[in-house]
């Protein structure tokens, strides 16, 4: 038994390859003006004209960090007071071009060597989730626990929950007024049990 096979020839796997020539040089405004070539540089042959060119970009020439490199690191005996003291500035210009050289490396490998500071953050110094929350949040963390016993307020035992971690600005809905002595609505006041 065969079983049909689809394909969704709505969404081809890859776009359509693009394909055209190159813009010429009129329509990304480039335009080239005369040929400018010297009566000097015309009268030249070719050979000659390479060379001039070779010259002007200093291709054969060494490179100021190879000349540098090629200098014998032995410093020759001054003979005279004024070459002494030439000798000493150029060496301690060299030696602190040196250290600096050092210094930046160091830096740099510092850097690299770091890495990523995220294993190194500090960890959460306690458990309490509530106490987490107030830190990541800015408030301050109570010192206490926020489940205060209120031995004078409906018997010992009973609890005042305060103001939740997540709700700073709360306020209950029926406050206590622990000066007036009066009970709280919806609550009964136990006659002859408990101490009061």
């Amino acid at each position: 038994m065969s079983y049909p096979h689809h394909l969704n020839l709505g969404h081809p796997p890859y776009g359509p390859p693009l394909l055209r020539p190159s813009s010429p040089a009129d329509t990304i405004g480039t335009v080239y003006g005369p040929d400018e070539t010297s009566q000097s540089d015309d009268e030249l042959s070719q050979e000659a004209f390479d060379n001039k060119c070779e010259e002007g970009l200093k291709l054969r020439e060494m490179r100021e960090t190879e000349v540098l490199a090629n200098r014998c690191p032995l410093l020759p005996k001054p003979k005279a007071g004024t070459e002494e003291k030439d000798m000493f500035i150029s060496v301690m210009a060299n030696l602190r071009n040196e250290v600096r050289k050092l210094e930046e490396n160091e830096l740099f490998e510092e850097t690299m060597l770091r890495g990523s500071q995220v294993g190194l953050e500090p960890q959460p110094s306690s458990n309490n989730i509530d106490s987490i929350m107030r830190s990541m949040m800015g408030y301050p963390t109570p010192k206490s626990n926020n489940t205060v016993v209120n031995s004078n307020q409906h018997g010992a035992g009973a609890t005042d929950f305060g103001n939740p971690a997540w709700n700073p600005g709360f306020r209950p809905l029926y406050p206590t007024n622990e000066a007036s002595g009066g009970s709280t609505p919806g609550k009964r006041t136990s006659k002859g049990k408990g101490k009061s």
